[in-house]
């Protein structure tokens, strides 16, 4: 056999192989199980980048479900259920909705209904379709548009809008209510499918006494699961608070998220004795602008097990404050800056193994220089703590000031993890007053990743992907030509 048959034989034996290899690099070549598990983590991180510690960056990021399904038609048929699990009363109201145009994968993805733009236009043709979603299962309904919509309240005109010309904006005509027949069929359809709303979500709460009909309406005390309710301080109001006794018939909610305090501008109440009572919380999130948010947690939710807390205005901790009594508490989740932090001590005594803490603004900068053990002292932590996790971003090298954090931690048997968010991208370009091999260092990590990154694409045949690593460094490009003329 000559050199160049051998040689051409060889060649066609590579490619053969290659082309046998192929199909272990291409996601819609893969079992059904295992990409449909690719695509639930792919979700997964959709979610995670869309959490305030990547949404500066989180455009061209948290996209990834959408981008999977431009792929091709498997593709998108993988990932359909994942697609959109929204749908609003206007879609609802859609021609392919009413004849029944919309793929069944996608109708059984649909679990949320947002009713939070309800009008004379989809009113009807909205809540008449609602048995063609077989996996509804939440509401999130907005109290002010459903109680203009049936005509109990008046329509508030929004600020006034100026053009660039200084020039007020006409603002938009009063929207007409539903005529009477409308209202009723709407309430009836409603009232129908709440069995299976085991999730609610209530907002702009601005007549309280009309709650009693909104739980009537949209809410079934034996499927409810999980409720929201905003805004939420103004109940701290003892003549306000009587309007969620109903809420007490629900012996099976779990989940409970309160947020936001609307235009009371009330804080908690020294004696919460007249706020309802739910033992069957078991997760609770909730805003608090003081350390008597404990009063109110123990009062409300005895056994939850999940606390999600956001502190804001905090004042210091009295010496003679008595700590919460929480004796089921697992999971610690406090949203505050650094300022407010010193809220974790309110938990001290309580028997949680998991906390963490999240900068909701991203506000604290962590650099080289940063004491984490003076601002997270781990006196603090209750005494059964072994995960503790901090999400904050930073603004240079993490090593000197989180390392060493660890280390602390793993003293006491506590496993500590930490998340800097997209927001160190900003070191790339934001870190002047840095040591110069630190900045080095940090683009020598991003290009290397960019090639190994151009390696992975060309392998897999990625030509959409190469594209989208060009446009990325174009500017380099440019450097590049101009630096070498």
């Amino acid at each position: 056999m000559s050199p160049s048959t051998e040689s051409s034989s060889n060649s066609d034996a590579g490619a053969g192989d290659g082309e046998q290899r192929l199909p272990k690099y291409r996601l819609d070549a893969l079992p059904a199980e295992l990409l449909k598990l690719i695509v639930v983590l792919v979700k997964e991180q959709d979610e995670r980048l869309a959490q305030p510690l990547f949404q500066r960056h989180a455009p061209p990021l948290s996209d990834g479900i959408r981008a999977l399904s431009r792929v091709s038609k498997i593709l998108r048929a993988a990932v359909i259920p994942y697609l959109r699990q929204i749908v609003t009363p206007n879609q609802l109201a859609h021609p392919l909705f009413q004849y029944g145009r919309v793929p069944p994968p996608m109708l059984q993805a649909l679990k949320l209904l947002d009713c939070r733009r309800f009008d004379r236009e989809n009113a009807v043709p909205a809540t008449a379709n609602l048995e063609r979603l077989p996996s509804l299962d939440s509401l999130r309904i907005n109290c002010y548009t459903w109680d203009l919509a049936l005509g109990k309240t008046r329509f508030t005109s929004p600020e006034s809008e100026y053009d660039d010309d200084g020039e007020p904006i006409p603002p938009p005509p009063a929207p007409k209510p539903l005529d009477r027949l409308q209202a009723q069929m709407a309430q009836e359809a409603l009232e129908l499918a709440k069995a299976r709303f085991s999730a609610v979500h209530i907002e702009q709460i601005d007549t309280p006494t009309h709650l009693k009909r909104h739980f009537k309406t949209f809410i079934d005390v034996g499927a409810l699961r999980g409720l929201s309710l905003s805004p939420w301080t103004q109940f701290y109001d003892p003549s306000k608070a009587p309007h969620l006794a109903p809420l007490q018939e629900c012996l099976h909610l779990v989940t409970l998220r309160l947020s936001g305090d609307g235009k009371s501008g009330i804080s908690e109440p020294v004696q919460p004795d007249f706020l309802i009572r739910l033992p069957s919380v078991e997760e609770l999130s909730i805003d608090s602008r003081s350390p008597r948010i404990a009063r109110v947690i123990e009062r409300m939710a005895p056994n939850v097990r999940t606390l999600r807390l956001t502190c804001d205005t905090w004042d210091k901790i009295p010496a003679e404050f008595a700590p919460a009594d929480l004796p089921h508490l697992a999971n610690l989740h406090i949203h505050a800056t650094d300022y407010h932090v010193h809220a974790l001590s309110l938990f001290a005594k309580c028997p949680y193994t998991s906390a963490t803490w999240t900068d909701p603004r991203c506000l604290m900068v962590f650099g080289p220089d940063t004491n984490l053990a003076e601002i997270l002292p781990l006196e603090i932590f209750s005494p059964t703590l072994r995960c503790l996790r901090v999400e904050a971003s930073h603004s240079g090298t993490i090593a000197s000031s989180f390392e060493s954090y660890r280390a602390l931690c793993t003293t006491r048997g506590i496993a500590f993890e930490y998340d800097v968010g997209t927001r160190a991208v900003d070191f790339l370009v934001n870190s002047g007053d840095e040591e110069l091999s630190s900045q080095a260092s940090a683009v020598r990590e991003v290009l290397r990743w960019a090639q190994d990154r151009v390696d992975w694409l060309e392998q897999l045949g990625d030509k959409g992907g190469l594209h989208k690593m060009a446009r990325r460094v174009q500017d380099l490009k440019t450097w590049q030509v101009l630096d070498r003329a």
